[in-house]
């Protein structure tokens, strides 16, 4: 049954394309959030440093 092979062939080629598009999404996200927490991390450093200064001063 050639016609079924060439239909599960197209699938399996979907079901490829589809995973590499899910885990190219997947990347960029994880980068987009990586970005955002160094991002917030700086920003906290930044606005806790007077305070810890000011707390324990040197």
């Amino acid at each position: 049954m050639p016609g079924n092979e060439d239909k599960a062939d197209r699938y399996r080629r979907l079901l490829l394309i589809l995973v590499v598009a899910m885990m190219t999404h997947l990347t960029a996200l994880q980068q987009r959030l990586t970005d955002t927490l160094i991002s917030l991390v700086s920003s906290v450093d930044r606005s806790a440093r007077p305070i810890m200064l000011m707390t324990f001063p040197s």
